[in-house]
């Protein structure tokens, strides 16, 4: 609880079990149990620690963003959309562009992300996400199979497929 989790790749453990290697056989070969040069550790390369402090949100934090992306922007309805579907099904930017109306399985409860490197998903979502995902796109003017899911309204009212810049436009601009 209330624990800032600073790096959750095991950088850190793999550095700190590298460390411990290398001062058990340093007092080994101390303690004349291994000769000099004996130790096998000290060709072990450690690993560098991270510079970069890359940190979870907190749930407060997350909120905060969440009510303000909600509420702001020339479509915060779409706005709000991107942030739930990116924390739901944790999708890339190309996976999420690449999401069409027949890419949305309520049976089943699965969107299919097309993301990079061709990788295909068919990424399990709960139940009312699948039904509130599709309703939003069918909301949007999705009708075929290969209308986009995520669409942004125009000032005449209209829709346009949702580009790379919108990312930008949400959490950076």
């Amino acid at each position: 609880r209330n624990r800032v989790v600073r790096d959750a790749r095991g950088k850190g453990a793999q550095s700190n079990a590298v460390g411990a290697w290398r001062c058990m056989f340093e007092i080994a070969i101390k303690d004349r149990h291994l000769a000099e040069g004996m130790n096998p550790a000290a060709r072990v390369k450690k690993p560098r620690r991270s510079d970069g402090r890359r940190m979870a949100l907190e749930d407060a934090h997350y909120e905060e963003m969440s009510d303000l992306i909600g509420a702001t922007g020339d479509d915060p309805e779409l706005d709000a959309m991107v942030l739930k579907f990116i924390d739901i099904t944790g999708a890339r930017r190309e996976g999420m562009l690449n999401l069409q109306l027949g890419g949305i399985d309520t049976e089943e409860c699965t969107v299919r992300l097309d993301e990079k490197r061709d990788v295909v998903v068919d990424q399990p979502v709960p139940d009312w996400f699948a039904k509130e995902l599709y309703e939003f796109a069918r909301s949007r003017a999705a009708t075929g199979r290969t209308d986009p899911v995520f669409v942004k309204r125009t000032a005449s009212g209209r829709f346009e497929p949702m580009g790379d810049r919108r990312f930008d436009y949400i959490f950076t601009d």
